[in-house]
């Protein structure tokens, strides 16, 4: 469960830790009873996604025991760039699925917004 305290790792800030470090932010913050972990791809263009993946590994965490959230570029919202995105983002996370997957900042007026998220809910569908 995500901590009633709404307590979770945000990747947002990204900067490139040791590998050790990495997984050690993981394994602590599973023991402290977070569970969350909310990146995106464009937090140093996927580098924060694939940095998660190995922490988690490394900290020998069931991926089952996490709830990951991530998000698409507003570059990506046409349908056929949301699913690569997406597929991008469960390559760099190493999963067959994210819990939660977002729109990172985005515009209004810039996008179809009924082909958005008519991709969001087809990927829903496959991915489940």
């Amino acid at each position: 469960m995500v901590p009633t305290s709404g307590s979770g790792i945000d990747a947002g800030t990204y900067t490139k830790q040791s590998a050790d470090t990495e997984a050690a932010i993981v394994r602590e913050a599973v023991a402290a009873g977070i569970n969350f972990i909310d990146t995106a791809e464009g937090y140093g263009s996927g580098e924060a996604e694939r940095a998660i993946s190995a922490a988690i590994k490394g900290a020998g965490v069931a991926r089952e025991d996490l709830v990951i959230a991530s998000k698409v570029n507003n570059g990506n919202l046409a349908p056929v760039a949301l699913r690569e995105a997406c597929e991008r983002s469960l390559s760099n996370l190493g999963t067959s699925y994210i819990d939660l997957y977002q729109i990172h900042l985005p515009e209004r007026g810039e996008w179809d917004v009924k082909a958005t998220f008519g991709e969001f809910k087809r990927l829903q569908v496959s991915l489940a």
